[in-house]
C-alpha cells in the first residue's frame, strides 16, 4: 500500500505539511500566545485532528491487513467481564449471597421511560427530568448554540454589584 491513496485520505505531500504544522505546533509557547493566533491556531488544530484521524484509519486498515508498520501493532483493547451464563450465575451468586447483594435495581433514563410511555401514547409528565451538560467544548464563533455561562465571571460581576 503506498502514501498515495485513492480515497484521498493521505497523500506524501499533505503529509509532509501536515507533519511539519505539528512540529511548529510542539514547539509553540502556548502562554505568549495572542487571543487572535489561538484563533489561527484553534483552526489547525482541527485540520490535524481530522488529518491524526483519517492517519489511525489508515493504519489500522493495513495492520488489520496484515500489512505491517515498523514499530506499531494492533492490541486488544481492555476487556469487561460479563457473565458466561446469567442464568447460570444468579443461580450460584443466590445459593451464596441475598438478593440484595446479587441484582440491583435502578430507576430507567428519561429516555427510556419516554419510550416507553410512547408505547402506550403518553408523554412523561413535565419537570420529572432535567438535562445537565457534562460540560462545555470549544466551537467557531459562528455555532448556532448559544455561548455558555460562565458562572466564575457571573459570580464575580454578582459580587461586585453587593460590595
Amino acid at each position: 500500500m503506498s502514501a498515495r491513496r485513492k480515497e484521498g485520505v493521505v497523500c506524501s505531500a499533505k503529509t509532509r505539511w501536515m507533519t511539519g504544522a505539528a512540529a511548529r505546533a510542539v514547539n509553540t509557547q502556548l502562554e505568549g500566545l495572542s487571543a487572535r493566533d489561538i484563533g489561527a491556531a484553534l483552526v489547525l488544530a482541527s485540520q490535524l485532528e481530522k488529518w491524526i484521524e483519517d492517519l489511525r484509519a489508515l493504519a489500522m486498515t493495513m495492520l488489520t491487513a496484515e500489512y505491517p508498520i515498523p514499530d506499531w501493532k494492533l492490541v486488544a483493547k481492555r476487556g469487561t467481564r460479563k457473565w458466561a451464563d446469567e442464568d447460570a450465575a444468579f443461580a450460584a451468586l443466590r445459593a451464596l449471597l441475598p438478593e440484595s447483594d446479587v441484582m440491583e435495581h435502578t430507576l430507567v433514563t428519561p429516555a427510556k421511560a419516554e419510550k416507553a410511555l410512547r408505547k402506550l401514547k403518553l408523554d412523561l409528565a413535565p419537570g420529572l427530568c432535567r438535562s445537565v451538560s457534562s460540560g462545555t467544548t470549544l466551537a467557531r464563533a459562528d455555532d448556532p448554540r448559544a455561548e455558555a455561562l460562565s458562572i466564575g465571571r457571573q459570580l464575580t460581576a454578582a459580587l461586585a454589584h453587593i460590595q
